[in-house]
C-alpha cells in the first residue's frame, strides 16, 4: 500500500504540475545511472542555502515500477526564494538505464523540464547521459555530459563529475563538480548518513555556485526509500 501511495504520489507530480531533479541521490548536482529498485519508491527532500538571500526548498517523489524495471518515473515541486522574488517551479523527471553495467560502467539517459506554474512558461529542461562506474567496492564515479535549455537563453552544454567513497558502515564521502560550458563550475562535497537499512539517506554539503557570483552554498538533504 506504502508503495502504491507514493507511486500515485509520483504519478500526479508528473501529470498535474508538469526543476530538473537528477542526482545521484537526494541533493548531489551529479546524477548516477542507477534507477531506484523496481516495486519501490523515494522521496528525496532538501533544503539549501544558496548565499545572497536565495534559498531553496526541493521535493522529489519517485517510483520504478515492476514492471519497468530500468525506468524511473517521476516529479519534482521546489519553492525558490530570493530577495524581492519568491516562487513554485514544479516539473517531470524520468531516468532510463540503458546498460546496468557488469564489466563496463553503467550507462543511462535521463530527462527532466521546470515549469513556473504561475506562468504556465518552461522554465528550463535538460537531457542528460549519466555514467557510473565502480573502480573498487567502495569508490563510485559518476559521470555527466548532456545539453540544457533555459528560459530567456540559449541551448548549452551540461556536464558533471563526482567521486563517492565508503568510509565506513553507512557513512559515504562525496566531491563533485557540474555545471555549463559557459560558465564558471560548481562545486560541492559532504556526507551521507545511511540508516534504517538502507532506506533513510541523511545529506549535508557544502560547495559553491557556478556563475559569476560564485557564492557559497549549505545544504541539508533527507531522502526515504518505501
Amino acid at each position: 500500500m506504502r508503495n502504491i501511495l507514493l507511486w500515485l504520489l509520483s504519478a500526479a507530480s508528473a501529470i498535474a504540475m508538469p526543476l530538473p531533479a537528477m542526482a545521484a541521490g537526494g541533493a548531489h548536482g551529479v546524477d548516477d545511472a542507477v534507477v531506484e529498485t523496481p516495486g519501490a519508491c523515494h522521496m528525496e527532500s532538501w533544503v539549501s542555502d544558496l548565499g545572497g538571500g536565495e534559498r531553496l526548498v526541493n521535493f522529489s517523489p519517485a517510483c520504478t515500477p515492476g514492471a519497468l524495471p530500468a525506468v524511473e518515473i517521476g516529479g519534482t515541486v521546489q519553492r525558490v526564494a530570493a530577495p524581492g522574488e519568491r516562487r513554485w517551479l514544479a516539473g517531470p523527471a524520468i531516468k532510463w538505464t540503458l546498460h546496468q553495467g557488469g564489466r563496463g560502467p553503467a550507462i543511462g539517459l535521463a530527462g527532466s523540464a521546470l515549469i513556473d506554474p504561475g506562468s504556465g512558461h518552461i522554465d528550463s529542461a535538460a537531457l542528460l547521459v549519466p555514467m557510473t562506474f565502480r573502480p573498487t567496492e567502495k569508490i563510485t564515479v559518476n559521470l555527466n555530459v548532456g545539453i540544457g535549455h533555459s528560459r530567456g537563453d540559449a541551448a548549452h552544454l551540461l556536464y558533471g563529475a563526482q567521486v563517492d567513497v565508503a568510509v565506513a558502515k553507512g557513512v559515504a564521502l562525496m566531491a563533485e563538480t557540474f555545471g555549463r560550458h559557459d560558465r564558471r563550475p560548481a562545486w560541492q562535497a559532504g556526507v551521507r548518513w545511511t540508516v534504517d537499512r538502507a532506506r533513510i539517506d541523511l545529506d549535508l554539503l557544502a560547495g559553491r555556485q557556478g556563475g559569476a557570483a560564485g557564492q557559497g552554498s549549505v545544504t541539508l538533504g533527507f531522502t526515504i526509500r518505501r
